[in-house]
């Protein structure tokens, strides 16, 4: 298994609502897949969300977007991009890489 590091996504009352999970996707590479529920309609399941982030992440690398502060990154509903800055700053120090590249897709299954 990959070496990981995982951040939960917290509401304003402190309660998980997602996570955001990076793994190495190569040698000079530290990617982030993100997982949020949809706090009206869902409950935050722990597992089932790192196994969704962990999934995009392994899955959908062509749809990698730069995570270095001068580049706008996509939005993800209810997450800011400051979480996601400051995350990749945990990632690049945790992995010792400088390029942490955000991965966004909408499917867990292998294409």
């Amino acid at each position: 298994m990959e070496k990981s590091i995982r951040r939960y996504i917290r509401d304003a009352s402190r309660r998980p609502v997602g996570v955001m999970v990076a793994e190495k996707i190569d040698p000079e590479t530290v990617g982030i897949g993100v997982s949020k529920c949809h706090v009206e309609k869902d409950v935050f399941d722990r597992k089932r969300g790192f196994e969704i982030a962990a999934g995009r992440l392994r899955y959908h690398k062509t749809s990698c977007f730069p995570v270095n502060g001068s580049t706008e990154l996509p939005l993800v509903p209810g997450v800011k991009s400051s979480e996601i800055e400051r995350f990749a700053d945990s990632a690049r120090k945790f992995f010792r890489l400088s390029n942490v590249v955000a991965v966004y897709g909408s499917a867990v299954d292998k294409q």
